[in-house]
């Protein structure tokens, strides 16, 4: 019982009230005047206890009555802080739960974004790993050609040590000579030109010798600082490995992760295939069902039209266009299309340019309609062909809808040659109106029906059986002009008149 003071509680309670009032004064009354006695109380004071005692005997049997008429009340009565408890703990319950599904629904959220968390990593992973890989074979070659520098370098500096100690030894050689010779020279005094000579020789020698020892050890140097460099650059090439090595099981254990995410989003994704193949083939047994029945619509036949006036927002487009889709329900519908109470509107297709769902055509029609201020044309055709049975796709196109003709123009002139019959006279008129007529309202800018309806407008039967009768008995070239009964925009029917000159 959520209401505990309903109408119908409210005016028994006042009933009873005044019941009880009348009755428990009645009774004091009748008391009163019997003047009688209640133990050693006056009468008086007799009379307000029995109208006391008569008050709450008829509240108790109120009370009584309703418990029992009512479960409401009697569980009100019985349990009624029982059921507040309950409905306390309920509430609360009922939060929680609220709470839970929304903690659950983010979850969700939180799942899916970090699924394509997951696929991002998983592509920039796939993108380290490559580069990774790339930089690990540039780095071995490099590593491979710095070694075999290395050992050219190493045996090049052992021949320029060879070289360097055969001259050192050349040196101390020929310095012993000199100093052989400088011992000597007091004693060969005639020799001693040739000595000085000799000794010249042997200095430019010497010089010459120290000038090599000096480059050697230059070179010696330099390749000295080459083989360091060489060194240095290999521990840094090994460095490097190491750290792309360590980079490379980084990214394969992220690899791996993103492997088993991918994974189960496969597993997932072939969950999806099959259950859309089976969808597909429910699809196509309905399309092969439908093969069977008669066609309604072919492609872009005209289910229906309104004629409707600027300007247009895209709320006022909406309700337009949506009232069309009814209007073509109707027709559909009235064709065979099922389901009856849906039998023509937007649908979800594969097309050329691609899958288009329903709300995006609805959203494309509106905005082509959304910002026209004149009077626009709306037509509903069939988007494909339509059997019965069938439910029927619709494309809608927005058109201008200017005046065409005014009211008594004249649309096209026939000449009629006397001495025809009635039946001749008439099907020369039928002939003019399905052929140049048709074409010269259509160049005017007429918007024609497509489909099993197609057709411009009407012609009053009474008013083309008395013009023929006009023509027959004229008995002379008859011109027949057709004219306009009201103004005529370019999506209204083409009623006309004939008129025999």
């Amino acid at each position: 019982m959520n209401d505990l003071t309903p109408i119908w509680f409210l005016v028994t309670m006042i009933l009873v009230g005044g019941a009880i009032a009348a009755v428990g004064d009645w009774i004091g009354r009748k008391i009163g005047k019997s003047r009688r006695r209640f133990g050693r109380l006056r009468p008086r004071h007799t009379a307000i206890l029995f109208t006391f005692f008569a008050g709450a005997a008829g509240v108790l049997i109120s009370i009584l009555a309703i418990s029992a008429t009512s479960k409401e009340a009697r569980e009100w009565i019985l349990q009624g802080n029982a059921l507040k408890a309950q409905v306390a703990a309920l509430e609360t319950r009922l939060a929680t739960e609220r709470k839970n599904l929304e903690a659950a629904e983010k979850r969700s959220e939180n799942a899916l974004a970090d699924a394509q968390e997951q696929e991002k990593k998983l592509q920039n992973a796939n993108k380290e790993l490559k580069n990774a890989q790339a930089d690990t074979r540039r780095l071995t070659d490099q590593a491979r050609a710095l070694r075999a520098d290395a050992d050219r370098l190493k045996r090049e500096v052992g021949t320029f040590r060879s070289r360097l100690t055969q001259a050192s030894v050349d040196q101390k050689r020929l310095q012993a000579q000199v100093s052989e010779l400088n011992k000597t020279s007091t004693q060969l005094s005639a020799n001693n030109r040739y000595l000085s000579e000799q000794s010249a020789k042997i200095i430019q020698q010497n010089g010459e010798l120290t000038n090599t020892r000096r480059e050697l050890e230059a070179d010696a140097d330099r390749l000295k600082a080459e083989v360091d460099s060489l060194r240095k650059a290999a521990s840094d090439a090994q460095e490097d490995r190491r750290l792309a090595e360590d980079q490379r099981k980084v990214v394969a254990d992220e690899l791996q992760r993103a492997l088993r995410s991918l994974t189960d989003i496969e597993d997932q994704l072939a969950f999806a295939s099959r259950t859309l193949q089976n969808q597909r083939a429910i699809i196509q047994d309905l399309q092969l069902a439908s093969r069977l029945n008669e066609l309604m619509f072919r492609r872009n036949d005209e289910l229906a039209r309104k004629a409707v006036d600027g300007p247009f927002t895209a709320a006022n487009a909406r309700t337009f266009i949506l009232a069309l889709t009814v209007d073509a329900a109707d027709r559909a519908r009235e064709e065979g299309a099922e389901p009856p109470n849906d039998a023509a509107g937007f649908a979800s297709i594969q097309l050329d340019e691609g899958f288009v769902t329903a709300e995006q055509q609805l959203n494309e029609a509106i905005a082509k309609l959304n910002g026209r201020t004149g009077p626009t044309l709306l037509i509903a055709r069939a988007l494909l062909n339509a059997f019965e049975r069938e439910r029927v796709p619709l494309s809608i196109e927005v058109l201008p809808n200017p005046v065409v003709y005014e009211a008594g123009e004249m649309v096209g002139e026939l000449r009629i040659e006397p001495g025809l019959s009635n039946s001749e006279i008439l099907r020369r008129i039928e002939q003019y109106l399905q052929t140049t007529l048709r074409n010269e309202a259509i160049r005017d800018g007429i918007i024609p029906v497509i489909g099993p309806d197609a057709g411009l407008g009407s012609l009053s039967p009474d008013a083309t059986l008395e013009a023929v009768n006009v023509i027959r008995e004229a008995n002379r070239t008859a011109r027949v002009q057709f004219l306009t009964t009201r103004l005529t925009r370019a999506g209204d029917s083409l009623d006309l008149t004939l008129r025999i000159r």
